[in-house]
């Protein structure tokens, strides 16, 4: 009976994980770009696959197909994410964001190993423990075809588009929304009139301006772009857990004013592309892309 229990328990955990890395399913995207190969196209395959694999490990554990043999795919599966947290807690320190549970559970490489070591003990127990049944209900037999199609429901319900980017906004003028001497500068002291910078403009509980903050995580790592400084509005409070969400860390000033909403029209993220004073690139939303980034706006050595 325990036995059953455990091996339920374990089930759900799969699934959870796996509902939980859905939406936005763009930061486990960028998870494994940043961990894994440097492709955006095999971040976005390779993302998906490991999301429906979780569905369909999970739903053979909780109706008990299989279980010898899923019990062994998970326990290699549990090994990969922990080599995965021992990379990520190396290169990028025990600040950061492992993905195991998307966006929505900050799990740090420390919490994560952690996890993933009881995991794999639990996984080992349910190894020795297993009693593999030999008849199953016609029920189990009607959900069994269930998982494989769980396998395929990410590619389903976020088609992959690593394709796909926002264009760059047109510019009437090459003039910023406001006087840049009006932008606040407490924290940097810098002077927006001389050299080149990319402005970026935030709300601290947007989804998107996070996803939009770790693209230019990966791409400060891998190119040489200008200078990223962001203005978030907001509470000024959850800052550092917006910096842990979107495993990144990037100098930073508060805005209060209501000119805001002139440089954002009220959407956000918003990207500027300033060098000396004049607007070069504007860009909205999904056009905040490594694409985007890497093509238009890296400095030429």
């Amino acid at each position: 009976m325990i036995y059953q229990i455990l091996r339920i328990i374990f089930g759900f955990l799969f699934i959870v994980s796996a509902v939980l890395k859905l939406n936005p399913i763009e930061f486990f995207e960028l998870v494994i770009l940043d961990t894994t190969i440097p492709s955006k196209v095999f971040a976005v395959y390779f993302s998906r696959f490991i999301i429906g694999l979780e569905f369909a490990l999970g739903w053979f554990f909780v109706f008990n197909f299989k279980p010898k043999l899923t019990l062994r795919f998970s326990f290699l599966l549990l090994v990969a994410f922990t080599v995965q947290t021992l990379y990520i807690w190396i290169t990028q320190g025990q600040n950061s964001n492992c993905g195991c549970f998307g966006i929505y559970l900050d799990f740090g490489p420390a919490e994560s190993f952690t996890k993933n070591i009881f995991l794999l003990v639990l996984n080992l127990l349910l190894i020795f423990k297993n009693k593999t049944q030999k008849k199953s209900s016609r029920i189990l037999k009607i959900m069994k075809p269930l998982g494989f199609i769980l396998l395929i429901l990410p590619f389903i319900l976020f088609p992959p588009s690593w394709y796909l980017s926002g264009d760059e906004e047109t510019l009437e003028t090459k003039s910023f929304p406001i006087p840049l001497n009006e932008l606040p500068n407490e924290n940097n002291q810098l002077n927006f009139e001389k050299g080149e910078y990319l402005l970026a403009f935030f709300s601290t509980s947007c989804i998107h301006c996070i996803r939009a903050s770790y693209e230019l995580s990966i791409t400060q790592k891998n190119s040489t772009i200008p200078s990223v400084i962001l203005f978030f509005v907001g509470k000024k409070e959850i800052i550092p857990i917006f910096f842990e969400k979107s495993n990144s860390n990037f100098p930073f000033e508060f805005f209060e004013d209501k000119s805001f909403v002139k440089i954002t029209g009220g959407s956000f993220p918003i990207l500027y592309h300033l060098k000396d004073g004049e607007v070069l690139h504007k860009y909205k939303g999904d056009g905040i892309s490594i694409k985007n980034l890497t093509n238009n706006l890296s400095i030429k050595n």
